[in-house]
């Protein structure tokens, strides 16, 4: 198991925004790619920190409720798979995405190893990345539930509302659109119905 490494008080290096539930932390040292990328984000709504390091990514997991890292594995001062073990190890539970150019089905299977749920291989286009506020809700819960088959009921009273009356024909619209927005990612998870139940998300058979 991965010990948090000693560090001293950090410096923030830029919160786009207030942390939140919703957060998306954004770990990336590369500015050319973190604001671009946060601000794009931030235009479909959501609640993006940004920090250019391993270290300060703890803090703001401490502080607040992060839904979903954005990891890149190349920082300044110490290995993203370090970061993501570690995070792993002090229970955070969030989705973690790998942001990677290392291409090797190797590197890619320790990374998934390390607690890692997905993973973008760089360069990517920014559209990859970009989910509305339910898409990213669904996919949420399909995360916190991997492997699992999640009743389409649950999906709609935390996604939706528990008092919803609209048809539920829009969590398959939401859920098809998520689908399309996976395999045009290349990530290694597809979306599965269970017939008469809900679905479940799981790594694809020739994900490798």
């Amino acid at each position: 198991m991965c010990q948090r490494p000693d560090r001293p008080v950090p410096r923030r290096s830029s919160t786009l925004r207030p942390v939140t539930p919703e957060t998306i932390l954004l770990v990336e040292d590369e500015r050319d790619i973190a604001f671009p990328l946060g601000r794009t984000l931030e235009r479909e709504g959501y609640d993006v920190a940004w920090v250019d390091n391993g270290r300060e990514a703890f803090d703001v997991v401490d502080d607040g409720p992060v839904a979903v890292v954005i990891l890149d594995l190349s920082l300044p001062d110490m290995d993203g798979l370090d970061v993501c073990r570690a995070l792993r190890a002090d229970g955070y539970t969030g989705g973690i995405m790998m942001l990677t150019g290392r291409a090797g089905e190797l590197d890619i299977v320790v990374g998934l190893d390390c607690g890692a749920d997905d993973y973008l291989l760089k360069p990517f286009g920014l559209a990859e990345l970009c989910l509305t506020n339910k898409e990213f809700g669904v996919l949420r819960v399909l995360f916190s539930q991997r492997g699992k088959v999640v009743p389409r009921s649950r999906i709609m009273s935390e996604v939706w509302d528990e008092n919803w009356y609209g048809s539920t024909k829009t969590l398959d619209v939401t859920i098809g659109r998520l689908r399309a927005k996976l395999e045009e990612a290349r990530l290694p998870d597809r979306i599965v119905a269970v017939r008469g139940v809900g679905f479940r998300l799981e790594q694809a058979v020739d994900a490798y």
